[in-house]
């Protein structure tokens, strides 16, 4: 009982000597304190939600590509070795790309121009850090007309400077590849 007296008389003594102005902030920033430990609160426990739900999507989804790729063919799991084997089959060195004899012959029958336009977009965009349809359908022709890639190094290199090189001797590989996939019967995708 000798608690609730000097409660009581506290709480007199607080509303005649403080500001009701004050006092009425003080209340508002205790409710807007309260308020924002309550959101944060929400917050937190809707990020923790959001967390684990992330979490789980992602255990899902490895689950079900691990299912898909124990439920893959053999035949699919051959033809990734065997595009394996092709890509280790193209020469690498400048001088045995520019050498190599390209069977342009099924670059035309199959068109592989196609193939190769997506391939030399990203790469442009790479090298020039922006898109340039102009170039890539000039690149395209240049293959359509089976230039040389030595030809192609040299037309290419007052527009790429220094990246010429990389970029032709890339794209040859990427050229030779298309071709020996088709060669190979790898190819789904073509004309017949």
């Amino acid at each position: 009982d000798q608690q609730n007296i000097v409660a009581v008389a506290e709480f007199a003594k607080r509303i005649l000597v403080s500001n009701p102005k004050e006092e009425k902030l003080e209340t508002e920033k205790d409710r807007s304190r309260r308020s924002t430990d309550r959101s944060s609160q929400r917050d937190k426990n809707r990020n923790e939600e959001d967390g684990a739900r992330i979490i789980d999507d992602r255990r899902e989804k490895m689950h079900d590509r691990d299912k898909v790729s124990q439920d893959k063919p053999k035949s699919e799991n051959k033809k990734i070795a065997d595009a394996k084997q092709l890509i280790d089959m193209i020469p690498r060195t400048k001088e045995d790309l520019f050498s190599y004899d390209i069977n342009w012959a099924i670059y035309e029958k199959h068109e592989l121009h196609e193939r190769m336009r997506p391939w030399i977009s990203k790469k442009i965009i790479e090298f020039l850090g922006e898109e340039e349809s102009t170039l890539v359908e000039y690149i395209v022709s240049c293959t359509k007309d089976h230039v040389h890639a030595s030809k192609m190094l040299e037309l290419l290199q007052s527009i790429l400077d220094v990246e010429a090189e990389m970029f032709v001797l890339k794209m040859w590989r990427m050229l030779i590849f298309e071709i020996k996939k088709v060669e190979a019967g790898l190819s789904g995708r073509g004309k017949a």
